[in-house]
């Protein structure tokens, strides 16, 4: 009865009684978003950036973000959401007397792709956290009140949507102890800790340790593995381990094995040091090991993290057998998977594991990053060796290669100036420092050190295929000027001013950025567009026939994206075959914009003396996955877009092979690329001959306005058909149908009837001897002039109209294809 007269009394006085101990007071006004007046309220959140109104938004069970998120616990949390525009920070006041407090919320990733992180402070104390998982965690700060006064606790996440819950300030002294070790899976999955393997292959399990709180840990703490004996683990990257040794383990780290018994089961423990953090408030992603279950039945492993004797956190991971797909490969259009970086695992379980699996999802070229400038090893190195055996033992002909940076000097290329004698090298930042690279204007003008060290290093890569066996390489992409700077070095300023008759003493930095702006821009593009033709030039002398592609999305140096598109992509009107935008957006979000703008243009496609498109599509740059039904959005929607897009990339990061269900979804997107790609090379667009009519009726749900603040609003969708005509070989027309959902943070999409025109489809015919195949669901439907369908899943329907015979033998798997040169 007392306990409820006090929790009644701090209520009253806008407290909260804390539910970690019954005796502790939050110290904190309406800690969990609660309040039944105003959820906000005792918070301030506002837009440090002053340039419009904080992006913000309430999270209840239906979700009302930029992802799934709901609340940790009540009815109501908070998503805080930053980009360039705006820096959200919420904050409260908290009057405390002199003493020790924790300050801590509960928070996770909300939509951000690649290590979101928050910054949270107490007082003048302030930490930073990465916030991988997309479960709640509880993050905290401790600090110290020297005298009583008003003391700002705040949050400020740095990139994307992260969503908090349930913060809390109260006496350390009252404070529950907390796990500071976490190890999470990567890439983080909507089905969370079960990891997918191909039946009688390796799979590589991929994570990273955090810890939150660095004067708790020891130094010295352990993972511990254990397996059931049927599951096999390999790889542990012990080298690795002993590089990055704490200072407080004696003697080499080992991996210790043994036999063990549990829950009744005979098991293998596996036992190592983990290495050190590096940096306390960033994830420590050392590598993972590889599992070769000798069973198809579901596994589980449970993996421990051990500090001072005690586990702080465990994790059990569940492994499912999937059966390796029969794909197709596309034989006309370009598939590809770019950059894959293995240099953490050891080279026997690579050529084992890789070579198939880029096989299995069906890419036709393999490209990579290269082997590091300067390297003039005769053998093949250890990425190579794995090229070669995809080459030698899986009929994989096509490679191309790329490296990034054109023009560093501090990690990529040998400084050869003072070798040359040639002087104003260097470029020279804004604020007159010197930087670690070679200035546009020296490299546009084809200087001697920058040829003789970077471009000549291309040069001999491009060749290098005749040193170690390889079939000469049959593409190679150019992404090595990305974020290439603008250099204020004197003879680069002369030369501007030279050039636009100007006084010298003008050109100061404000000046190049204020009332000179345009045209400094427009000079320094000139530069850039050089470069490109200069590097495209080298690598075609090297081999003839070699296919060139630039895959920058900006088309220029930094800042350039104020200049017209014809002026930044003038590069692309000699020498390069493909431009590769990248294309990282999600499905209704407008991400063909940037395609649609430049086709309408004409500065796509040979026609028009431009290069072809391969968009590259994000699979998993970082830790969090995109969504695969997105992909199969995206790869469809593209394809069908215009005949300037020959192909598709994906980037498909390191973390990408770390679930065999990621690569079972890739190779069913490009299976069905292949058996639809002569719609896209020949067929003939006639949308009017297809339409979609909608039978919903969406009611009001959270969700947030065209200028992205949250609102209660009807979800607007918007359903597009495109129609190709083929008439060859029975096939006669693919209709693709395509919903996008405004606000794109809402996952909806359309239910109704596709509709066909087959009265000018098939004109004369009976409609008894063609078959509509639904390709999305795999299902063969007579030839009626409409069918539902309901794009909530995947906002993608894709039919085909085909005659009798025929629609069997497409729907049947395919044979799994080596590659084709």
């Amino acid at each position: 009865m007392l306990k409820k007269q006090i929790k009644q009394v701090l209520l009253a006085a806008g407290l909260s009684f804390s539910v970690l101990d019954a005796g502790v007071v939050n110290l904190l006004k309406n800690p969990g978003f609660e309040d039944p007046k105003n959820w906000t309220a005792h918070w301030k959140i506002e837009n440090l950036k002053k340039t419009i109104k904080p992006y913000h938004y309430r999270l209840d069970a239906k979700g009302g973000g930029h992802d799934n998120a709901t609340q940790h616990t009540g009815k109501n949390a908070i998503e805080l959401y930053c980009d360039g525009n705006c820096k959200t920070k919420m904050s409260q006041q908290v009057s405390l007397k002199p003493g020790k407090y924790r300050f801590g919320i509960y928070a996770r990733n909300n939509g951000a792709s690649h290590q979101p992180q928050f910054e949270i402070s107490a007082g003048n104390k302030k930490d930073t956290f990465y916030v991988i998982t997309s479960k709640y965690r509880f993050y905290y700060l401790d600090f110290e009140v020297k005298t009583s006064s008003k003391v700002e606790v705040s949050i400020i996440p740095r990139e994307g949507g992260m969503a908090f819950d349930d913060a809390i300030v109260e006496p350390l002294a009252n404070a529950k102890e907390q796990p500071y070790l976490f190890l999470d899976l990567y890439p983080v999955t909507p089905w969370g800790n079960v990891r997918h393997f191909f039946s009688g292959q390796l799979q590589w399990i991929d994570f990273a340790l955090t810890c939150i709180d660095r004067k708790r840990y020891s130094g010295a703490g352990t993972m511990r593995i254990v397996c059931p004996e049927d599951v096999l683990i390999e790889g542990i990257n012990i080298p690795l381990l002993n590089r990055w040794k704490p200072r407080k383990v004696a003697g080499e780290i080992k991996l210790l094995r043994k036999p063990v018994v549990r829950n009744g089961k005979k098991c293998i423990e596996y036992c190592f040091n983990m290495p050190v953090f590096h940096n306390y408030s960033r994830p420590q992603d050392f590598g993972g090991f590889w599992v070769r279950p000798t069973t198809d039945a579901e596994r589980e492993l449970l993996i421990q993290l051990e500090d001072k004797g005690k586990v702080i956190h465990s994790i059990k991971v569940t492994l499912k057998a999937l059966k390796q797909p029969v794909n197709m490969i596309p034989s006309r259009l370009v598939s590809m998977c770019y950059h894959v970086q293995w240099w953490r695992q050891s080279l026997a379980q690579r050529l084992e594991a890789i070579p198939p699996q880029l096989l299995t999802m069906g890419f036709n070229v393999w490209t990579d990053y290269m082997v590091l400038p300067g390297n003039n090893f005769k053998k093949p190195t250890s990425d190579e060796t794995v090229m070669l055996k995809a080459y030698k033992d899986y009929n994989i002909k096509n490679f191309y290669f790329t490296y990034s940076q054109l023009y560093e000097l501090r990690h990529h290329y040998p400084d050869l100036s003072n070798k040359t004698g040639e002087k104003n090298v260097y470029g020279i930042d804004a604020r007159g420092k010197r930087m670690k690279q070679y200035n546009m204007r020296f490299i546009a003008s084809n200087g001697k050190a920058w040829r003789d060290s970077a471009l000549n290093y291309w040069y001999e890569l491009a060749k290098r295929p005749d040193v170690i066996g390889l079939p000469p390489y049959a593409g190679v992409i150019n992404n090595a000027q990305e974020s290439m700077s603008i250099s204020y070095d004197p003879a680069t300023l002369a030369e501007f001013a030279a050039e636009r008759n100007l006084p010298l003493k003008e050109m100061t930095v404000a000046n190049l950025q204020g009332k000179y702006k345009t045209q400094w821009m427009m000079y320094n593009q000139r530069l850039f567009n050089k470069i490109c033709v200069l590097w495209a030039k080298k690598m075609r002398e090297a081999v003839p026939g070699i296919k060139t592609a630039n895959s920058l999305g900006p088309f220029g140096p930094n800042n350039s994206r104020m200049l017209l598109p014809e002026t930044r992509i003038a590069w692309a009107q000699q020498y390069y075959d493909y431009k590769m935008p990248q294309l990282y957006h999600r499905a209704g979000s407008g991400y063909l914009n940037r395609l649609n703008n430049g086709i309408n243009a004409k500065l796509y496609g040979k026609a028009n003396g431009y290069a072809d498109m391969l968009p590259i599509m994000l699979v998993s740059m970082g830790e969090v996955l995109h969504d695969l039904k997105h992909m199969r959005f995206m790869a469809i929607d593209i394809l069908t877009n215009s005949k300037h897009i020959k192909g598709l990339a994906y980037y498909m990061g390191q973390y990408a092979f770390a679930d065999a269900k990621i690569m079972l979804e890739i190779s069913k997107i490009n299976t069905l690329v292949a058996k639809l790609e002569d719609y896209f090379i020949d067929g003939q667009r006639a949308d009017n001959l297809s339409s979609f009519s909608s039978t919903v009726k969406n009611k009001k749900v959270r969700t947030m306005d065209e200028a992205g603040y949250s609102t209660m609003a009807k979800i607007k969708v918007t359903t597009q058909t495109k129609l190709h005509l083929l008439n060859r070989n029975g096939r006669v027309a693919l209709v693709t149908v395509f919903s996008r959902s405004w606000p794109p943070v809402v996952k909806y999409g359309d239910e109704g009837f596709v509709k066909f025109n087959l009265a000018k489809l098939l004109p004369g015919k009976n409609r008894a001897d063609y078959r509509i195949i639904d390709w999305i669901s795999g299902k063969i439907h007579p030839c009626v002039p409409q069918l539902p369908l309901n794009t909530r899943d995947g906002h993608l329907g894709v039919f085909e109209i085909v005659r009798t015979d025929v629609a069997k033998g497409l729907l049947s798997q395919g044979k799994l294809q080596p590659y084709k040169k």
